[in-house]
This record gives structure tokens, sequence and C-alpha cells, in this order.
């Protein structure tokens, strides 16, 4: 293409990009106000408390995974000797 023709799909581009920043910024504004309103009603855990419920989520993970291992394994050697 030429020179010409990018300039013109430059222009257009940011006329389209004006156009619906200039059309929905109050709607955006006004949820970006709302949002923030209600993250400041939001109650949140403290560190510990976190940090306590993480332990026990990457614990309860290793302990299914374990499970889901070692059951899969029962069943895969319990079927090859049927099948023998």
């Amino acid at each position: 293409m030429s020179d010409l023709y990018i300039k013109i799909l430059a222009v257009a581009a940011g006329a389209a990009v004006l156009y619906f920043v200039v059309r929905y910024w109050s709607r955006a504004k006004t949820f970006l106000l709302e949002v923030m309103a209600e993250l400041k009603k939001v109650s949140w855990t403290s560190r510990k408390d976190l940090i306590n419920s993480s332990f026990i989520v990457i614990i309860s993970a290793i302990c299914l995974g374990c499970f889901i291992t070692f059951t899969d394994l029962l069943i895969s050697r319990g079927l090859s000797t049927l099948i023998r």
C-alpha cells in the first residue's frame, strides 16, 4: 500500500477510537466510580486468615492428588491382572 492509504487508515482508526471514547466516557466513568464505591464496602480478610486458608487449600489439593494417583494406580493394576 502507498503511504497515503496508510495515513488515511491511521486517521480513520484514530477517529473511530476518539468517537467511542467521547460517546462512552460518561458511562465508563460512572461504572468505575460505582466499582470503587462497592470495593470500599467489601469486608477484606486479614493477612493471617488468608495465609491459613491458602495453606489449607494447598494441603487439600496435594492430598486429593495423592488419592487420585493411588486410586488410579490400584484400578489400572487390578484391571491389568484381570485382563491377563
